[in-house]
């Protein structure tokens, strides 16, 4: 220890030499007669031997989570302290890192900075700018506005500001919030997402009225810099009213108006027509699932479907009549079958116990076959119990002699394959 005291690396390195676990020993701490323990790197650090630093730093592993009990020029001990501790609050507890920050010692900073964790690199950087503000009399360009989402609080101006809040993780990151408004700007739209993000630690925690309050405050900034929401912003917030919703808890309805407002605005701007030309072409590609082989238009009538997303799975629930009728108008087959031959009417029946009229109408009209079986060669009328549904279906149901005769071949199990075009041979087959 007392070599490393006056700084001797040629002694040291010689003492080192014939010990069989160098790093061990480095990372063991050592008293003194001041009744410190400290391992020989802190030693070094406080005795500003910056080369002895470098060459333990660069040809040992020493270990940042080493305790060190450090006596400070105070008179106060501190005991328990980390070597890789952060800010504390009065210093009473520093890493060398730090306290090489705060006795200005410029080169032990820039030998140790970069082998210390990040955080505390990042920390260590903080006070150095901080530090030069108050040499240079350079105080922070505050804002003259403060804003209820940040307490109506102020960025930090002093080291002991900032110790002050050190302990209190709300304050922390409404600090560093207000630290990227002022230095990217409340335009900026890595600034905005921080208060997108900050509002999803708040959902996580359930805290929705705080996670409201930073969704305002983002439209506000949008608004005051005529900045468009995009498609994403808007799935956001449908997320957060889909959970409250589900929890029912109460939306301000200022809020709720605000939103439905910018998006109708939004909704304004969509080119509808080029929509619904993707919309053709994907239902034209006929897409369906690897499991069961259900269209889109089998997802939109049946029950189980979900949103695949726990965020809106509560509120866009299917059947959907909107959906079923947008898919139709695209061109949707209305009697495609998944693999147990069912088609989108057999499945709404089978899938959903409560009776929708006008979804059901909706498929009868456009030409849903009411004759049709599946795999247990029952039609749409035999797999569901509502006499309403039922009722419905029958007033619909026509005498068809092409139906007949397709019935009439498959009771009698007539050979049809191979001596009927490849339409009439589905068409019989689905009977």
């Amino acid at each position: 220890m007392s070599l490393v005291r006056q700084g001797n690396i040629s002694m040291l390195e010689e003492y080192l030499s014939p010990i069989p676990n160098p790093d061990r020993y480095l990372n063991r701490v050592f008293g003194d007669e001041f009744m410190q323990q400290c391992s020989l790197l802190t030693i070094a650090c406080l005795n500003e031997h910056i080369n002895l630093m470098r060459v333990l730093i660069k040809r040992f592993q020493l270990d940042l989570e080493i305790k060190n009990d450090i006596l400070f020029g105070d008179g106060h001990k501190n005991n328990d302290a980390n070597f890789a501790v952060s800010v504390y609050p009065m210093y009473d507890q520093v890493s060398p890192l730090m306290w090489a920050v705060e006795k200005k010692r410029t080169s032990i900073v820039n030998a140790i900075r970069s082998h210390c964790p990040l955080i505390e690199q990042i920390e260590a950087e903080e006070l150095l700018a901080l530090e030069l503000r108050s040499i240079h009399n350079l105080p922070k360009t505050l804002q003259t506005i403060t804003t209820d989402v940040f307490n109506y609080r102020q960025e930090c101006q002093t080291i002991d500001h900032l110790n002050k809040i050190y302990s209190n993780t709300t304050s922390l990151c409404i600090e560093a919030l207000l630290m990227r408004e002022r230095l990217l700007g409340s335009k900026n739209c890595e600034y905005r997402y921080s208060i997108r993000y900050h509002g999803a630690v708040f959902a996580d925690n359930n805290q929705h009225m705080e996670v409201l309050a930073f969704c305002m405050y983002e439209i506000r900034l949008r608004e005051e810099y005529s900045i468009p929401m995009d498609s994403e912003h808007l799935r956001h917030f449908t997320s957060i009213f889909s959970e409250m919703l589900n929890l029912s808890l109460f939306i301000p309805i200022q809020t709720l108006l605000t939103v439905i407002k910018i998006t109708a605005e939004e909704l304004q701007t969509i080119d509808r027509q080029k929509i619904h030309r993707r919309l053709c072409s994907v239902v034209k590609h006929k897409y369906v699932t690897l499991v069961d082989r259900s269209s889109f238009l089998h997802l939109s009538l049946n029950s189980n479907t979900s949103a695949d997303d726990f965020c809106i799975e509560h509120t866009c629930k299917c059947p959907c009549i909107l959906t079923a009728r947008t898919l139709l108008q695209c061109g949707a087959d209305v009697n495609a079958h998944d693999a147990l031959r069912m088609t989108p009417l057999h499945v709404f029946l089978s899938s959903s116990s409560i009776h929708n009229e006008n979804l059901l109408k909706l498929l009868c009209d456009d030409g849903a076959h009411l004759d049709y079986v599946y795999n247990l060669r029952e039609k749409a009328i035999h797999v569901t119990t509502n006499l309403a549904a039922k009722q419905l279906i029958k007033s619909k149901m026509q005498i068809n002699l092409k139906c007949l005769c397709a019935r009439l071949i498959q009771l009698n199990n007539v050979p049809f394959h191979g001596e009927l075009t490849s339409s009439l041979v589905r068409f019989v087959e689905e009977h």
